[in-house]
C-alpha cells in the first residue's frame, strides 16, 4: 500500500497544472459529474488563478487502512523524516441498524505531536532554503567583486591585484600597518571605508587613529564634499570611516553593475587621496598606553 501512494505522488509531482486539470477533468466524467475541474482545482489549492511554476512543489500522502503494520508505521515514520507529508488514518467501520458509522482516528503524527512536527518540518526546510539562498548570495557576490576588481583593467586601481570573495567586502592595504582601504557591498548599495585594526592588543591604538582623524572632521568632509559615517565601534577593538553609496548593490541588474564600479573606484580613489596626508601621520604618532 505504501510503495504504491509514494508511486502515485511521484507521478502527481512531475504533473503541471494543465495535466492535473486534464486527468481530474476524466475522473470527473467518469463520475458524471458537472463540476469544473480547473475551477474545483483552483478552489481546492485557494488560488485566484494558475500558478504553474507553484504547482506541485510539495505533495502530501494519506493512507487510510483498518491497521497499519510495524513495517509500515516505521516505514512512514522514516519517510518523513526525510522530507516526506504522509499521513495515517485508521478506519474503523461499525454498524448502527442500517447505518454504517465510521470512526476515523489519525495515528501518524499522533494529533498531540502534529503542531510540534510541523513546525519542526518548517524550521528544517527554512534552514534549507536558508543555506540555499546563502549559497546564491555567495555566488553573486563573488561575480560582482569579479567584476569590480577586474574593471579598468587597463589602467588598474586600488583593488585591481585583489583577489574576489563570496563575502560582503573586500579590501586592501593603505600602506599603514593595520590600517584598510575596504569595499562592502549589500543587496541594493555599497560603501568605501577605512578599517582601523592595529591587531588584538592594540584597541587604545585604534582609538587614538580614530580619534586623530575625528579632529579633522572638518576638512576631511570638505575636501571630500562627502559626509562620513565615524564609526568608533564601541565595544569591539576597530574603528571605521566609511562613505556609502548608493547607486546600486548586488543585486541589481548585472547590465548595471559597470557604472556602480566606476563609482566605487572612482570614490575609493578620491577617499584614499584626501586620507593620505593624515594617514601618513600615523608613522609618527607618539601612541600613549591605555
Amino acid at each position: 500500500m505504501e510503495l504504491q501512494s509514494v508511486r502515485y505522488a511521484s507521478m502527481v509531482s512531475m504533473m503541471t497544472f494543465e495535466q492535473a486539470v486534464e486527468a481530474y477533468g476524466s475522473y470527473l466524467g467518469s463520475r458524471k459529474s458537472d463540476k469544473d475541474p480547473t475551477e474545483s482545482l483552483l478552489e481546492f489549492l485557494d488560488w485566484e488563478e494558475a500558478l504553474e511554476d507553484q504547482f506541485a512543489q510539495s505533495v502530501k500522502i494519506v493512507l487510510a487502512s483498518a491497521d497499519f503494520s510495524l513495517e509500515i508505521t516505521s516505514s512512514v515514520l522514516w519517510l518523513n523524516e526525510q522530507g516526506l507529508d504522509i499521513n495515517c488514518f485508521r478506519l474503523q467501520p461499525y454498524l448502527d441498524g442500517n447505518r454504517v458509522l465510521l470512526d476515523i482516528q489519525q495515528v501518524i503524527p499522533l494529533p498531540e505531536a502534529e503542531e510540534y512536527q510541523v513546525r519542526t518540518k518548517q524550521k528544517a526546510q527554512r534552514e534549507k532554503e536558508g543555506k540555499s539562498n546563502n549559497s546564491l548570495r555567495h555566488q553573486k557576490r563573488l561575480q560582482f567583486w569579479t567584476g569590480l576588481v577586474e574593471s579598468r583593467s587597463d589602467s588598474g586601481h586600488l583593488h585591481s591585484s585583489v583577489k574576489p570573495g563570496p563575502y560582503n567586502w573586500i579590501g586592501t592595504g593603505s600602506g599603514i600597518g593595520g590600517l584598510g582601504l575596504n569595499y562592502s557591498v549589500r543587496q541594493h548599495d555599497s560603501t568605501v571605508e577605512l578599517y582601523i585594526d592595529r591587531g588584538k592588543d592594540a584597541g587604545h591604538e585604534n582609538q587614538q587613529i580614530f580619534r586623530m582623524l575625528l579632529d579633522h572632521r572638518g576638512e576631511i568632509e570638505k575636501e571630500l564634499s562627502e559626509v562620513l559615517e565615524w564609526q568608533e565601534l564601541k565595544g569591539k577593538r576597530a574603528c571605521r570611516l566609511r562613505l556609502r553609496l548608493t547607486l546600486g548593490g548586488w543585486r541589481d541588474d548585472p547590465e548595471v553593475w559597470p557604472g556602480i564600479f566606476d563609482e566605487m573606484i572612482n570614490k575609493m580613489a578620491r577617499f584614499e587621496s584626501v586620507l593620505r596626508p593624515y594617514l601618513d601621520r600615523v608613522r609618527t604618532m607618539p601612541f600613549q598606553s591605555a
